[in-house]
């Protein structure tokens, strides 16, 4: 009897063991650079890879290079930057935005936030921190960070270029 129920042990341990070595594993990295592994597809991204765990791997480690997505970060930041009509109608309709921008030349994250603004026909106040002394002493009492863009969107501060971000302080 001890043998059957051995036997039986064994035998549920095999169809358990196998149904989690054909998992499937999806990959993706978020806004901030960082990749994330799951056995459910993610909410809120565009693409992403689907894997076939297997159980040859001796050391069970992912292998990341394998599963890193595949995309255009262009394609993606153009996805992500552009809005409905809906959503661009219910922002056209909010009150009055209080925008600051503080930017240094030749920084392409600065370009691509008051691109985002412009497009918006949101208006901004840009402050150059190279070329005016007194904004960057006030973006020093705003922020320890010296990173620019650094954006001040009705009282809600913001380091770096995010358009998710700047989409929700817009609709605060």
């Amino acid at each position: 009897m001890a043998k059957v129920h051995g036997l039986l042990l064994v035998l549920l341990f095999l169809i358990v063991s196998a149904a989690i070595c054909s998992a499937q594993i999806y990959t993706w990295e978020d806004e901030n650079g960082v990749t994330h592994y799951s056995d459910r597809q993610p909410d809120n991204t565009f693409e992403w890879e689907e894997e076939e765990a297997s159980g040859d791997n001796n050391d069970n480690q992912l292998n990341t290079e394998a599963q890193r997505p595949k995309y255009d970060v262009k394609v993606i930041n153009e996805i992500l930057d552009e809005l409905t009509d809906e959503e661009q109608q219910k922002e056209n309709t909010q009150q009055k935005h209080s925008v600051e921008l503080y930017v240094q030349n030749f920084c392409p994250y600065c370009n691509k936030a008051k691109a985002f603004f412009n497009s918006r026909g949101i208006e901004i106040t840009l402050y150059n921190i190279e070329t005016d002394q007194k904004a960057a002493d006030r973006m020093k009492s705003l922020t320890k960070s010296s990173r620019v863009p650094f954006v001040v969107i009705n009282g809600h501060r913001i380091q770096g270029y995010s358009a998710s971000a700047y989409k929700q302080a817009l609709r605060k």
